[in-house]
């Protein structure tokens, strides 16, 4: 097997379990999108979250950190790292719409993203 399929199907597996957790706390696609923007700053659409649910590109870290807060999953379980585990008893995470333009930016090593607001205004789920 060459890297670049060991890769893919490293990229399938991430996918599969985005979307196992999205499910699970009840988001659809275009709500995902909507709190990955809010966190990172850029757009995601229902097919940019579709296409990483399918493993067409690999994650990157600032995403899968976002992924993982929202989806209350551990980056480990999203990053498909042997031993950790599916957290059944997660609910979403919501974050409030504006929350990237009215928060002030602060350096946090314990935020979930590293680099955040605090603090971090949610919505209850």
């Amino acid at each position: 097997m060459t890297l670049t399929r060991i890769g893919q199907d490293h990229w399938a597996e991430q996918g599969d379990r985005i979307e196992r957790a999205r499910e699970w706390v009840g988001l659809i696609q275009e709500e995902l999108g909507d709190a990955l923007g809010e966190l990172l700053g850029r757009t995601y659409s229902r097919t940019a979250i579709s296409n990483l649910e399918a493993g067409a590109r690999p994650i990157k870290v600032d995403e899968l950190r976002a992924l993982a807060y929202v989806l209350n999953q551990s980056e480990d379980w999203l990053d498909v790292e042997p031993g950790a585990t599916f957290n059944a008893a997660a609910q979403a995470n919501r974050v409030m719409p504006g929350y990237r333009d009215s928060t002030p930016k602060v350096w946090d090593n314990h935020s979930p993203l590293g680099l955040l607001t605090h603090p971090l205004p949610l919505a209850a789920a």
